[in-house]
């Protein structure tokens, strides 16, 4: 695993399954907050949203890992969204890639930009759903703090007035601002505000923010994700599930993984390693 404060190539990245044992050595007698991404991580993409699943097998180790150390999903679905996929007690949930967190106890905290957006969004989404109508395959998802436009299903002479209208509903709303991801444009709220800052946000509610043996430990697939992977990058562990779609872009993550089975072998590891008392912190 390099040591400089730099992105590397995907291509560049090493497999952290073949890497396992420098990995467990440095996830030994350490305190784990484990924060994951779901679509494209926990659970495969799909051609629609809604079809999402996360395999059981993957929450059967959420919720065997929650016994040991802190856990928590970061999405950029609605919050009310990723409490219905992963559906566990004991976690920690953060929906609109941060915007909205839930505490295990059912406490939330909303960040106060979201709610002075919701006029923007409101008329985004008119905008373009009047202007997006004739276009065959796209998808408008529109969630408490974000609407996200899907164009996987369209075909590919339509994509680039599907990204156009998109800027176009932005730079009509000042409250907004524009992300991307894996075939999806998003418009959220104008405001500094990423999964990196979630992600620190988190550690701070969680208590474990300035625990001295504390390493953060986050994976995730989409550039959405390289904010929180560069907030681990120095001080955590970061991992990449790997995707065609993005070719050999660069990342802040020290290991790439395969496919979302890859990542379920490596929570297995890691859940196998935290159940041992003797690799524990005394």
């Amino acid at each position: 695993m390099t040591s400089e404060v730099a992105q590397q190539p995907l291509s560049a990245l090493p497999d952290a399954l073949e890497h396992w044992d420098e990995i467990a050595a440095r996830l030994a007698h350490r305190q784990l907050v484990l924060v994951l991404d779901v679509d494209g991580t926990l659970a495969g993409i799909e051609s629609v949203p809604s079809a999402v699943v996360v395999p059981e097998k993957n929450r059967e180790l959420l919720q065997e890992l929650a016994q040991h150390c802190v856990v928590a999903v970061l999405s950029g679905r609605e919050l009310s969204d990723v409490h219905r996929l992963v559906d566990l007690p004991g976690l920690w949930y953060a929906g609109s890639h941060g915007f909205e967190i839930t505490a295990p106890d059912g406490s939330q905290e909303v960040h106060e930009a979201g709610n002075k957006a919701l006029p923007g969004l409101d008329r985004a989404e008119r905008m373009l759903g009047e202007a997006l109508e004739d276009v065959p395959g796209v998808l408008l998802d529109r969630k408490r703090f974000g609407l996200a436009v899907h164009y996987r299903n369209v075909a590919d002479d339509a994509v680039e007035q599907v990204i156009t209208e998109a800027h176009r509903a932005a730079e009509n709303s000042p409250e907004l601002r524009v992300t991307s991801g894996r075939q999806v444009i998003e418009l959220v709220p104008a405001v500094n505000w990423n999964k990196g800052y979630a992600l620190r946000r988190i550690l701070v509610l969680t208590g474990m923010a300035d625990h001295p043996d504390l390493l953060p430990v986050y994976a995730g697939d989409d550039y959405t994700d390289e904010d929180a992977l560069q907030v681990v990058h120095t001080s955590g562990l970061g991992f990449v599930v790997r995707s065609t779609e993005h070719g050999d872009r660069p990342t802040w993550a020290h290991y790439a993984l395969a496919d979302s089975g890859s990542l379920s072998e490596l929570l297995t590891r890691i859940a196998s390693l935290e159940a041992d008392p003797a690799r524990r912190k005394p």
